[in-house]
């Protein structure tokens, strides 16, 4: 019985330890900017925003809104930024303008 315990007590540490995950890792693993809204008129791009909050968009975000609007005949055109601290993402917001 006593060997019992101490397996089942074995199991149960090593599964909970298992569960356990570096966030540091997590959290500073930069992701590709992702559309979250386009209406035609505007497009907002999310990104990682670890490195620096508040920061201007860089090429391959203006990329990604440039494509989008262009779906609407347009092009990008920035026009300001967001930063969601608790989550470690920007969102950058571009007016889509007629070429």
């Amino acid at each position: 019985m006593k060997k019992l315990s101490i397996l089942t007590f074995t199991g149960v540490c090593i599964v909970s330890l298992s569960g356990c995950v570096d966030m540091s890792k997590v959290v500073n693993t930069p992701t590709n900017p992702i559309v979250t809204e386009y209406n035609g008129d505007s497009v907002k791009i999310q990104v990682h925003g670890n490195e620096a909050y508040n920061r201007r968009p860089v090429e391959i975000d203006t990329a990604l809104a440039n494509t989008t609007c262009k779906k609407g005949g347009k092009k990008a055109e920035y026009a300001s930024s967001k930063a969601s601290v608790a989550y470690f993402r920007n969102e950058h917001f571009f007016l889509c303008v007629d070429s």
